[in-house]
């Protein structure tokens, strides 16, 4: 950027230079006469105070309201709005089956509105316009809206404040591929929205510029030199009415008239003309310009805010009565949570972290007992203590606690970045709670707290109280070093257990909210499915981007998408789009994905910080038969056929190692095996059924192995895939 920003400089210096050196002499230019395009040509109107139209047998154009005229861009130009328009009488009687051109210089103030309309809004919108959606140039030729007519829109606005010459072209073959669109002589690209045209477009009223027939599409800017032809005009002549030297309309005022800008325009335009050194540096300020332009939209913008001088006074709203005010208040914490901390203190002296033992720290120690007192009394077994001989293993060794004391006091603005560093202060509690709590969730399937989603009074309460006091603690401790917390807990005693259960420990811990054992829940939704593509190879680990659309069932969004929903019609993307992370997916929160669903996923509609969890046929299904799970079975089929040695042994073993981080058990193994060589004499007698298997989905099939086999291997695959301990985290 400081390279473009040093180039920008460089030229705008220069261009000043040569501009200031020949002011004076080049008011002395003399323009020869324009070329004009005269054949076929209905009208041409020259927008002056007094407007005057060029043709045959043309009426006198009529103002509406207060029209300002000013220079223009080519013979002078005039600016309406919602309050004024002009009205050129019965000029441009166009029709559906023959040729005609119009067009003008246009300098929008507005992002919509006509600039020019023979349109009639009371008769179903028949006739034709010259149009701007979102700044960008359109085209309408209508006998009736919106069935039977032409729309095109070009897919790039024109500049807002700035000149434009933009112009249409019309062969008359009733489609939209026979109307061109031009801006500044160039043909531009556009986009077709209607195009069925049957029957007249000739309608009663008259051509107005700066709206259509009534109050509908009323246009803020300026307009020069509007002309109309009676043919289609080739791209050439379009680019000779569009060549024309803001300096020629200049050059009419009188020198002692001229502003200081228009005397440095006619500078510019007459060194560009004599000068290529001045012309190509002109060119390049644009281009550099153009690519500041380019990286500047790829930066993302952040909304920041800004606190008001004085904050509004805040009343508590009278019951019933809402417009009358009650008690002022003001922004404060919860009466059971520590104040604001500018409240306190507004810097603070840390003393050095204190660690204590486990088992010295009376206070642990008796929580410690407490806990033993309950295993006793629930006659749990021997092992559900924990013990190495005969020692007693805490769920932590040891802890630090960082105590921080106010020096001095005085208050300080009660606003949002206050209120941030309240939430993460050392004596607000609550923030790190949380935060653990979630993470001791996502590893244990339940949080200390299990309503993770409501710490208030309508929690459940903590099942170790201790434990989640000391996490909070210590997050704070080492400075909200989140990695850190993850590492405590993935080392722990406590998440290293087994998680077998025996019939005691089923009585006595049902729910293991005592941590009897290891955990044990079914994966999320999103892990099922990227963990299935990942082990059939084909996950695509780009990283950010903007969402993709992975298979859906065929018309899963038509009926919520309303008639012009955006995903109407839904296609699903090919290529590696097609297997991004779920992270990706393009999500429709009146419809979520049907497959994310079944395994749970919130749909978004509200917050939700704990998901459910259910077990259902459904999901059995889904794993077994959606489309993304079966390619997964072929991916991995192609894999341990490649990568698993010669044997069906070899190849089941690595399956198992790729899902489940362990060899199979010999029962297992037979099983499988017998599997493979009774699918693949099938498959061999049905090759038709092979093939249809290996052409489910877009991913492509590696023709080194034979239909047979690789199909046999990919049902053994998805009989893996589906085993309750790949989706299981046990």
């Amino acid at each position: 950027m400081s390279e473009i920003e040093n180039k920008i400089k460089q030229d705008r210096g220069y261009l000043t230079m040569r501009t200031d050196a020949n002011e004076n002499h080049a008011q002395e230019w003399k323009l020869p006469p324009s070329l004009e395009v005269d054949k076929d040509r209905i009208a041409r109107f020259v927008l002056e105070q007094q407007i005057k139209a060029v043709g045959v047998n043309l009426p006198e154009p009529k103002t509406v309201g207060p029209i300002k005229s000013d220079v223009g861009r080519s013979t002078g130009s005039i600016r309406t709005d919602d309050k004024s328009f002009v009205d050129l009488g019965p000029v441009g009687d166009f029709e559906w089956n023959k040729p005609f051109s119009y067009g003008a210089w246009i300098k929008r103030e507005s992002a919509g509105g006509s600039p020019m309309a023979r349109m009639d809004e009371s008769n179903e919108y028949r006739g034709w316009d010259l149009h701007l959606v979102d700044g960008r140039p359109t085209v309408h030729l209508i006998h009736q809206w919106p069935q039977n007519a032409i729309k095109v829109i070009a897919k790039e606005p024109i500049p807002k404040g700035e000149w434009a010459h933009v112009f249409a072209t019309y062969d008359g073959s009733a489609k939209a591929s026979g109307v061109r669109l031009y801006v500044n002589g160039q043909v531009v690209p556009f986009s077709v929205e209607q195009d069925h045209l049957t029957d007249k477009i000739r309608s009663q009223v008259n051509l107005h510029i700066g709206r259509r027939s009534g109050m509908g599409a009323l246009f803020t800017g300026e307009l020069d030199d509007p002309a109309l032809y009676s043919r289609a005009l080739s791209p050439a002549e379009v680019k000779q009415l569009s060549d024309v030297s803001p300096a020629r309309v200049l050059l009419n005022i009188p020198l002692e008239r001229r502003s200081s800008e228009q005397r440095k325009t006619i500078t510019r335009e007459w060194l560009s003309l004599n000068f290529p050194m001045f012309k190509a540096v002109s060119n390049d300020l644009v281009k550099v310009e153009k690519d500041k332009q380019s990286l500047e939209a790829k930066i993302p913008t952040v909304m920041v805010m800004q606190e008001s001088p004085q904050p509004h006074d805040m009343f508590v709203r009278t019951r019933g009565l809402y417009d009358h005010h009650g008690e002022r208040v003001s922004a404060v914490t919860p009466a059971f949570l520590p104040p604001f901390a500018g409240e306190v203190a507004v810097s603070q002296k840390v003393e050095p972290p204190v660690k204590y033992d486990w088992h010295t720290t009376s206070e642990l120690q008796a929580a410690e007992e407490a806990r033993r007192a309950k295993i006793k009394e629930l006659k749990l077994p021997p092992e559900y203590e924990n013990t190495i001989a005969g020692n007693p293993i805490p769920l932590f060794d040891s802890y630090t606690i960082t105590h921080a004391k106010p020096v001095s006091s005085m208050p300080i603005a009660q606003n949002r970045l206050t209120l941030a560093k309240w939430l993460v202060s050392p004596e607000n509690p609550l923030t790190a709670r949380v935060t653990v709590n979630r993470m001791w969730e996502r590893l244990f399937g339940t949080g200390i707290v299990e309503t993770s989603e409501d710490f208030g009074t309508r929690s459940s309460f903590p099942s170790h109280p201790e434990l989640l006091d000391w996490l909070a603690t210590e997050l704070i401790a080492k400075k909200w070093d989140l990695k850190a917390i993850w590492k405590e807990m993935v080392m722990s005693a406590t998440y290293r257990q087994s998680s077998s259960i025996t019939p005691k420990k089923l009585t006595a811990d049902p729910t293991n909210r005592l941590l009897s054992r290891g955990p044990r829940f079914r994966l999320q939704a999103e892990v099922i499915r990227d963990q299935a593509m990942c082990a059939g190879g084909f996950l695509t680990e780009l990283i950010g981007g903007p969402s993709v659309h992975p298979y859906q069932p065929k018309g899963i969004w038509d009926e919520t998408a309303g008639l012009n929903g955006n995903l109407r019609n839904y296609k699903n993307d090919s290529g590696p789009n097609l297997h991004r992370r779920s992270l990706y997916t393009i999500w429709k929160r009146t419809a979520p994905p049907p497959d994310m669903v079944l395994f749970d996923t919130p749909s978004r509609e509200i917050c939700s910080v704990r998901r459910p969890r259910t077990d259902t046929p459904l999901q059995a299904l889904t794993l077994l038969n959606d489309v993304t799970y079966v390619e997964a079975a072929r991916g991995l089929a192609q894999r341990i056929l490649k990568e698993g040695g010669s044997t069906a042994a070899t190849r089941i073993d690595l399956a198992f190692r790729l899902l489940l981080c362990r060899s199979p058990l010999p029962e297992e193994t037979k099983i499988l095996s017998a599997a493979i060589e009774r699918e693949t004499i099938r498959y061999r007698k049905d090759r038709k059924a092979a093939l249809a298997l290996l052409n489910f989905g877009d991913l492509p099939i590696d023709t080194e192995y034979n239909a047979p086999e690789l199909a046999a291997y990919t049902l053994v695959a998805s009989t893996v895939l589906n085993m309750d301990e790949t989706v299981t985290k046990r």
